[in-house]
């Protein structure tokens, strides 16, 4: 993540509210769980967010599965100290730069029924960072999605744009592990893509 995207997402104080309101987040939340809940994969107990925000995901991870233990990571102390009073006891919210992967080792193998990310990955650029943290990721959820900027025009496949001030990466996330991570055809109409990845 780059000194103007850290910034930005570290200090950004009213997130919460832009989350809560914004009827496209709404769209996607409902799009990536139309998904999931097609799997008919066993009901998650635990879920984990990185990048959460105001942890939409994992508040809908809780209204559809209710006795699933959530954990959220984000940058901002401001919207973790909000998600920790927003949300039920059974959660846990830290506060942490996931540029640094190293703060996935507290989690145990397989420790999380199911994951997500979305629009998150987008705001760390390419190297090594990123492929640790995928990796990371992918070694504590049993089941996955990553619902990512993506354009796929058989020349193109990484690009970097500008959102709030913030360089974002559009590109393919197969790469990282093309063993297991998979692309869906699951699509909203701003380019994002989830990609999903199964870990039992």
């Amino acid at each position: 993540m780059n000194t103007t995207s850290k910034n930005y997402w570290a200090t950004a104080i009213n997130l919460h509210e832009e989350y809560k309101s914004c009827e496209w987040r709404d769209n996607n939340l409902e799009l990536v769980f139309d998904f999931i809940l097609a799997q008919n994969l066993p009901s998650p107990k635990s879920a984990l967010e990185l990048g959460c925000g105001g942890a939409l995901n994992l508040k809908r991870a809780q209204d559809e599965w209710r006795k699933c233990k959530i954990t959220g990571i984000d940058i901002n102390q401001h919207i973790i100290d909000w998600c920790a009073n927003e949300y039920s006891k059974n959660s846990n919210f830290i506060c942490a730069n996931l540029a640094d992967a190293s703060i996935m080792s507290q989690f145990k193998d397989k420790q999380f029924d199911i994951g997500f990310t979305s629009g998150f990955l987008m705001h760390i650029q390419e190297g090594q960072a990123k492929a640790d943290l995928i990796s990371e990721f992918i070694r504590v959820c049993k089941y996955g999605t990553m619902f990512e900027h993506f354009e796929n025009n058989n020349e193109l496949i990484y690009n970097e744009g500008n959102y709030n001030n913030c360089i974002y990466v559009i590109e393919d996330y197969r790469k990282y592990a093309p063993d297991k991570i998979i692309l869906s055809d699951v699509k909203n109409h701003a380019s994002m893509q989830l990609f999903y990845f199964e870990n039992y």
